[in-house]
């Protein structure tokens, strides 16, 4: 069994997310509401909820972290549909 050591540079890391293209259709009547959610070791950053953005959103979302040796430069990109109604 292998073991990874992560002997990284300490700094900021900046994340800029223009767009998404081609997302599934999961509203079949109106545009989705679609959200960003970008995640390294346990920082979570989400962006704001962009209505009716469509399955080609344009985020244009600029994202920093601040990176220590002992953060594993692991990132996950989601991209959630938000299926709530949003009231009057």
């Amino acid at each position: 069994m292998a073991t990874e050591l992560w002997a990284g540079n300490q700094g900021i890391l900046c994340v800029y997310v223009s767009k998404a293209r081609d997302l599934p259709n999961l509203n079949k009547l109106d545009k989705q509401n679609v959200m960003l959610r970008l995640r390294i070791a346990h920082m979570t950053r989400e962006s704001d909820i962009l209505l009716r953005a469509g399955q080609n959103p344009i985020f244009n979302y600029l994202e920093k972290y601040e990176i220590t040796p002992a953060v594993k430069p692991t990132m996950q990109v989601e991209v959630y549909c938000d299926r709530k109604k949003k009231p009057p």
